[in-house]
């Protein structure tokens, strides 16, 4: 400052005995004279707490945003108002490049073939204010059609519809497990939950080993373990076997006492399963 050069404003955190902490911008500009040079300041303190704590907020929650969205496989999260138009969309993955142009109920953004039904369906569950989920194909920005499933919510306020929530997850992402509920599910595994399972899907011992390309002879061993499958069987095993479950619209879950627990996905999504959606695992 004390060779002419104006610094940007900087924001310092002000803490008292009795007051909450707050946010003050302080700017300081250099007086100088006729030669230059500089004989003293002007500053200026200007109180910012509301903005400040406003931009932190929405920083730490597009992290948090982000997290789930990358652990979910989602790759667009928006907000409308309850007609339909957009607030804001947050969005990573293939999606993520076709930013700011891309806008989740913009007609151009749909298959040309896949637009006028689509359409119809939003359309109708905005009027109806019923929670929707429409398969769709997408137009990337490189030109490319990926096919997609879009949700939203309504929500209410006062029995009245406020604004939507929604989401757009890769279709293929939908029966596809993460990392982490793949390894819950391959460490809490035994013969009990596959008999349940095969007993449930009404498949034979030998349809699962059909199905997995696994020798019968393996999937007799594993429906007949009464322990871990973990301890007896190779990793890639046991992953496949599971596998052929989530391809149905199985989910599994680690149970708060450590067993494996599973449950069937809507069968809106998955209309070719031959497992039961209504039907929880023990």
């Amino acid at each position: 400052m004390r060779h002419g050069q104006e610094p940007p404003p900087r924001i310092y955190r002000l803490v008292g005995h009795h007051t909450p902490m707050r946010y003050v911008s302080l700017a300081f500009t250099p007086v100088t004279d006729e030669v230059g040079n500089v004989r003293k300041f002007f500053g200026l303190a200007r109180d910012v707490s509301v903005d400040e704590v406003r931009a932190r907020h929405k920083d730490q929650n597009a992290r948090r945003i982000g997290v789930l969205m990358d652990y979910f496989g989602v790759e667009c999260i928006w907000n409308t108002d309850k007609s339909g138009q957009l607030f804001e969309h947050f969005t990573t993955g293939g999606l993520e490049s076709i930013i700011p142009h891309f806008d989740p109920l913009r007609p151009s953004s749909i298959h040309p073939d896949d637009r006028e039904a689509v359409l119809a369906e939003i359309a109708s569950a905005l009027e109806g204010d019923e929670p929707f989920s429409i398969s769709m194909r997408i137009l990337g920005v490189d030109g490319l059609a990926r096919k997609y499933v879009k949700k939203g919510l309504p929500l209410r306020r006062q029995d009245r519809v406020v604004e939507w929530w929604g989401l757009i997850i890769k279709e293929k992402e939908l029966l596809a497990l993460t990392s982490t509920e793949m390894d819950h599910a391959i460490e809490a595994a035994n013969g009990t939950n596959l008999r349940a399972l095969c007993a449930l899907a009404g498949w034979t011992h030998d349809e699962l080993a059909k199905n997995t390309g696994i020798s019968r002879t393996t999937i007799y061993r594993m429906v007949s373990v009464s322990g871990g499958l973990q301890a007896h069987f190779k990793r890639k095993t046991i992953e496949a076997v599971l596998n052929i479950f989530v391809q149905h619209g199985v989910r599994f879950h680690r149970a708060p006492d450590g067993k494996l627990a599973f449950s069937w996905l809507s069968a809106n999504d998955y209309p070719n399963t031959n497992i039961s959606p209504s039907l929880n695992g023990p």
